[in-house]
């Protein structure tokens, strides 16, 4: 009898040591949360502030994300999503931010650099030192991030400028360009590209030439977009037609034996690329049939 109670007492007693031990590793690994539980397709402008620095804005239209100043421009889709991804970012530690002090400790007062999602705002801090993460302010609490935003904040509100020369979502019916000679841009080629009809040009070049040069405008994507404000006396030009639109864009051309640079006169963008990119850009004579 006295062996079979103190069989039950040490069974109890290492259930009790189980359990013990269970609660500690639950507490040691946390459910993650996210910083928030806001949907990033809900959120419809963007605001960037810097210290000492012009703010960014940016608002979500129907179809794209729009940089509206301090330039207009369609916006970057990637940079928009990393923006955006600071909503599901899982924060390490958190506290409540109860005193300007502890906040000018971390970085956080006064402050300098923050990100507003519609009515939600981020300040952003100092790097912590040993984890190497960012201290943010959201909701009168400080949290300890992972951070991959942070330097998107202090870019150029050029660098948020999509860098596809044409939209996705536009048809070009009609091309007016030079051709490409000795890496020179000379003559002119016209191509006409309607839905109710074959392809052609003047001069003719074959169909599957003409095509795969539309959709080369089509796809192309810059290394890099700047605002230009000045206008070029000396460039040549090309004329683009799109579906839906009486007028043509305008595009200057500038090209060397480094660089091509294609500004949009009407957006007032220069949009560049490495020269070798003009030989998929312009055809020469060499491809005629």
């Amino acid at each position: 009898m006295k062996t079979s109670y103190l069989t039950n007492i040490i069974l109890l007693l290492i259930i009790v040591a189980l359990f013990a031990v269970s609660q500690q590793q639950d507490q040691a690994h946390p459910v993650e949360t996210s910083l928030t539980n806001i949907q990033a397709s809900n959120i419809k402008k963007i605001t960037i502030r810097r210290q000492d620095s012009t703010d960014i804005e940016l608002q979500q239209t129907k179809s794209h994300w729009q940089l509206t100043h301090p330039i207009q421009a369609p916006a970057n889709r990637t940079r928009m999503n990393l923006l955006l991804s600071l909503l599901t970012t899982t924060p390490h530690r958190q506290t409540i931010a109860n005193n300007n002090e502890l906040l000018a400790q971390l970085g956080l007062y006064p402050e300098t650099l923050s990100l507003q999602l519609d009515q939600h705002h981020f300040t952003f801090g100092d790097l912590e030192p040993i984890s190497k993460g960012r201290y943010i302010l959201y909701n009168d609490t400080v949290y300890l991030i992972d951070d991959h935003i942070s330097s998107l904040l202090k870019v150029n509100a050029a660098s948020f400028i999509d860098n596809q020369l044409i939209a996705k979502t536009t048809t070009i019916t009609q091309l007016q360009m030079p051709l490409l000679t000795n890496n020179k841009l000379v003559d002119e080629l016209i191509i006409t590209n309607n839905s109710s009809a074959e392809i052609s040009s003047s001069p003719a070049y074959s169909p599957g030439t003409l095509n795969k040069l539309v959709q080369q405008w089509q796809q192309v994507t810059a290394l890099q977009v700047t605002s230009s404000q000045h206008q070029l006396t000396q460039a040549n030009k090309v004329l683009l037609w799109t579906e839906n639109s009486p007028s043509p864009t305008e595009m200057l051309i500038q090209l060397d034996e480094r660089k091509l640079i294609i500004t949009n006169i009407n957006k007032q963008l220069s949009y560049h690329f490495p020269a070798a990119v003009a030989t998929q850009l312009f055809l020469s004579t060499n491809d005629l049939n």
